[in-house]
């Protein structure tokens, strides 16, 4: 494996931007790693001559979109209810993690350096998940307070999300220690997921569960369900409470807080809410960032317990979609949502192209080509992210472009065909010899 400074670079954002090294070690928080890995990387990149980062560089199914997205995120900056606080979060965030996606994408070129940074991302999550389960205190009910970086739901999500990383590296890894860093990583996101006391996240890890059972065929039925089996054990072990908690929910919404009529910072009012922002202002929105701005300036609510001399909290949406339509108009959300397709579809067009060879494949739960497993893996954690983000406002989490980049790097190291446009498609497997995805690791 030829590690070279664009990968370096590429890890260390990884680990800075969705790891937040920077706040597990504060002595690296003086360089600004994050800004300063990406900033890194794009130079690397800049100079390298090797003709794989050439070819194809920016030629992908997720580029376009994700490139008219942030366009219309920076030209709808002078309509923000705030401008200045929208133009400083697309400088810091929004673009920077952007840019972080399309070198990715770009910065990949072969499937052995994909392979490594998915590594680089399980170990860092891994890392990460060591750090709270040691450090973070718990609250009365047995969950995190204060975790570092994210909220529990947030946590929640991102640990689902990476969950199919974890497994890529237990089916694929080409060394015993790679598995066992799939096996330890697994095994510690599962536990992570219930300890955050996220609904949202364990309803993400039940559809996630659900889809790799389902699609998942590089495994055979019996391992799968073995699989799922295990996991069902775990969940009912460590969270019994979060069980009996979703289910008291189901069957009587009312009572909890986020669900019952009238509550100001429940989901369904603050929903409800949200919908009005879309709706008062299709096109716009109110401005990046600006959902809690819009709570105090906008929401005839928080008008009136002002008026009352109530307390206002400036709320987040708590829903990426209602995030987006209400912060940057039905227009963004309808590319946005554009964009999550194309990274699902992308990774179910590399999966199409090994379809014939799945038969050959199954060879177990420990066993299998990674250009087999990790474009499946990559569009089960597509299913996880966007089903959790249905309860948390995970737009703008440096996650989302990290599926991004992952997708872009599995359609640029495929045979060009494969993601072709519908008319010049085909479904013949490729032999191993002309196989991007995981090619490195057969050869």
């Amino acid at each position: 494996m030829n590690v070279d400074a664009v990968l370096v670079a590429l890890g260390a954002a990884i680990l800075t931007n969705v790891w937040r090294m920077q706040d597990i070690l504060p002595q690296l928080g003086v360089f600004r790693p994050a800004i300063l890995s990406i900033v890194a990387a794009a130079f690397f990149l800049l100079i390298d001559r090797s003709p794989e980062r050439r070819e194809r560089r920016f030629s992908t199914p997720v580029t376009i979109p994700l490139l008219v997205y942030l366009a219309l995120t920076a030209a709808l900056i002078p309509a923000s209810l705030d401008p200045q606080l929208s133009a400083s979060f697309l400088v810091k965030e929004t673009l920077a993690t952007g840019a972080l996606a399309l070198m990715i994408a770009a910065g990949v070129r072969n499937g052995r350096d994909l392979e490594w940074l998915v590594l680089v991302h399980v170990l860092g999550a891994t890392f990460y998940c060591l750090y709270a389960l040691l450090r973070v205190p718990l609250g009365p009910e047995g969950h995190w307070i204060n975790i570092i970086y994210y909220d529990n739901n947030d946590f929640a999500l991102v640990a689902v999300s990476t969950i199919p990383f974890a497994l890529f590296l237990l089916q694929s890894g080409r060394k015993l220690w790679w598995r066992a860093a799939g096996l330890l990583a697994t095994a510690l996101l599962f536990l992570c997921v219930v300890r955050t006391g996220s609904r949202g996240g364990l309803l993400g890890l039940i559809a996630l569960l659900g889809y790799l059972a389902l699609r998942h065929r590089t495994v055979t039925a019996r391992g799968r369900m073995g699989v799922v089996v295990a996991a069902g054990l775990v969940i009912a072990l460590f969270g019994r409470n979060q069980i009996a908690a979703t289910v008291t929910t189901l069957r009587n919404p009312k009572a909890d807080y986020n669900w019952a009529g009238n509550d100001y910072n429940g989901r369904i009012e603050l929903w409800k809410r949200g919908v009005g922002y879309m709706r008062d202002r299709p096109l716009t929105g109110v401005g990046l960032a600006a959902f809690p701005v819009a709570e105090g300036q906008l929401s005839e609510v928080a008008r009136e317990r002002m008026a009352h001399g109530q307390d206002v909290k400036t709320l987040v949406a708590h829903n990426m979609y209602i995030q987006v339509g209400a912060e940057l108009g039905l227009i963004a959300l309808a590319v946005f949502l554009f964009v999550l397709y194309r990274v699902y579809h992308t990774a179910v067009l590399v999966t199409r192209a090994y379809e014939p060879r799945d038969d050959l494949n199954r060879s177990g739960l420990f066993s299998a080509p990674p250009e087999t497993t990790l474009p499946r893996l990559l569009a089960a954690s597509v299913v996880g992210f966007c089903f959790s983000a249905v309860f948390i406002a995970a737009a703008y989490m440096a996650y989302l472009p990290l599926l991004v980049g992952f997708a872009g790097a599995i359609a640029r190291v495929a045979p060009a065909w494969v993601t072709a446009p519908r008319g010049r498609r085909t479904y013949a497997a490729p032999e191993l010899a002309d196989v991007g995805v995981g090619a490195g690791s057969v050869a």
